[in-house]
């Protein structure tokens, strides 16, 4: 595409009732949000505008023509949802188009002045692609269409091959669902795990239907959740084929007489019954699960009763889950036990957030100074449970105890590359760049998220962020070199 087909886009957040630190989470979301956009996601196109340590807006140096519209579009339903003062900037060649607002309708009325500016076939393709990524082309966007071919003056067999083009082979984002889901399903049954290739092209095939991180989390969670329980549940049937023969070989034996044999209980019998069906898959089927509620009516056990069993039997086989605050681990446990990295990194940085009780703000060090002790366990239990001692809050202190600089700490993990003479240089890496699976460095896991003010520009955490956490970690979890010293 020619280089006068692109845009300079720039916003910044003007709004007076913001103090920096909300001003600093308003950019942070607003740039997660355009970062998820299809045709946006170079971090070499993006980059966040600050001053003085905080930022105040976000600039996109190259914006394809074609993005515009989703870009305005998006920064509406924020303005809708949250009226702050914002100031745009587009910048086509040597003109520029200019508002500062509160409201959605003022932003997305500089379209059609920017339209103006542009290539006349990349403004219907915007239009028709707009169109398509909802739910095809109805008889009034077809009109609409239309219309604006018309005033652009393109020859009709070009703007049929446009509309083609925008739809795609799935016309809608159904299709484009049920699409995305049927390859993940020929590709689980072909191989899993799944290899990084394969999902290196699953992540292809998503943006080339258009479908955001959002739109295929169910799909993904339910799809490796069932491949990791069916293998599981093959392991289980083997066990139990063992433990059945096992059985028939102890009836076999002479039996005590039964005045001799004292009888165990009904919770011991629901006890064992649920750690037989879960030894070696996080949660029962729906015919165990049938079979454990039968049990649970004969022997007369309240569903308070069972529901406090099972929940001991299954935080000792698969790693405890508590809480000072409230919050539910169970997600987080079931992601990490069936290896699902960047995910459950995702969902340690809700967790930590809602634990910190900051309304998914940045975790800074006065917040991590008094961080809960429960949930600081609970995290780095399950991590290291999963992860084989290879990640966690533990192997991550380790290595801030052998360094000597927050710079070598976080080049370590992996966090930070060095370049240069004597390694002088440091860049830290974007967030995308970094490594979830087994063979990452040693601590690399689970991130900081939850501590961090951007994630795509520069993964980047304050050195005071990084010395405050570990004295809390120190004080909730003491090493084993500090508690024999």
């Amino acid at each position: 595409m020619a280089a006068d087909s692109k845009i300079h886009f720039t916003t910044h957040l003007s709004d007076r009732g913001l103090n920096n630190e909300e001003r600093d989470q308003q950019v942070r979301d607003l740039f997660e949000k355009i970062q998820s956009l299809t045709g946006i996601d170079a971090p070499r196109y993006v980059a966040e505008v600050g001053t003085d340590g905080h930022r105040s807006g976000i600039e996109i140096a190259q914006l394809e023509a074609d993005r515009l519209r989703p870009l305005l579009r998006l920064i509406g339903d924020r303005l809708d949802k949250t009226p702050l003062e914002m100031q745009i900037i587009l910048q086509v060649g040597s003109t520029y188009l200019q508002t500062q607002t509160h409201k959605s309708e003022e932003v997305l009325a500089m379209l059609p002045l920017a339209e103006r500016l542009l290539p006349k076939h990349l403004v219907y393709e915007g239009k028709a692609e707009a169109y398509a990524r909802r739910s095809g082309f109805t008889p009034v966007e077809q009109a609409n269409l239309e219309m604006l071919r018309y005033r652009l003056d393109l020859n009709p067999d070009e703007a049929r091959a446009i509309q083609a083009k925008a739809l795609g082979p799935y016309e809608t984002l159904e299709h484009s669902l049920e699409r995305y889901e049927q390859v993940l399903s020929q590709e689980i049954q072909r191989q899993y795990p799944l290899s990084e290739e394969t999902e290196a092209e699953l992540k292809r095939l998503q943006e080339s239907l258009g479908l955001t991180y959002e739109d295929i989390t169910e799909i993904r969670d339910k799809h490796l959740f069932r491949a990791q329980t069916d293998q599981k549940q093959v392991d289980d049937l083997k066990a139990r084929i063992t433990q059945l023969q096992t059985t028939i070989t102890q009836l076999q034996q002479p039996q005590p007489d039964p005045e001799d044999r004292a009888e165990p209980s009904a919770r011991d019998r629901y006890q064992q019954a649920f750690r037989q069906i879960i030894q070696t898959t996080l949660y029962p089927s729906d015919f165990d699960r049938g079979r454990l509620e039968q049990a649970r009516q004969i022997w007369q056990l309240s569903p308070d009763e069972v529901a406090a069993l099972e929940q001991s039997i299954t935080d000792e086989l698969y790693g405890p889950i508590k809480s000072s605050k409230g919050v539910d681990y169970r997600r987080l446990r079931q992601l990490l036990w069936s290896q699902q990295w960047q995910e459950a990194d995702r969902e340690t940085e809700r967790v930590m957030l809602q634990a910190g009780s900051q309304d998914m703000r940045p975790l800074s060090s006065s917040l991590l100074n008094s961080f809960p002790c429960v949930d600081l366990i609970t995290v780095d239990g399950l991590w290291q449970r999963y992860s084989g001692g290879r990640y966690g809050f533990e192997p991550q202190r380790q290595v801030y105890a052998a360094e000597s600089s927050i710079a070598d700490f976080l080049r370590v993990l992996g966090w930070q590359d060095s370049w240069g003479w004597g390694g002088i240089i440091k860049v830290t890496r974007a967030y995308s760049e970094l490594q979830f699976r087994e063979g990452a460095p040693k601590g690399h896991l689970p991130t900081w998220r939850w501590a961090c003010t951007t994630l795509e520009s520069a993964y980047t955490i304050g050195s005071a962020e990084i010395d405050t956490f570990f004295e809390r970690l120190n004080q909730c979890l003491p090493s084993k070199s500090s508690s024999l010293s």
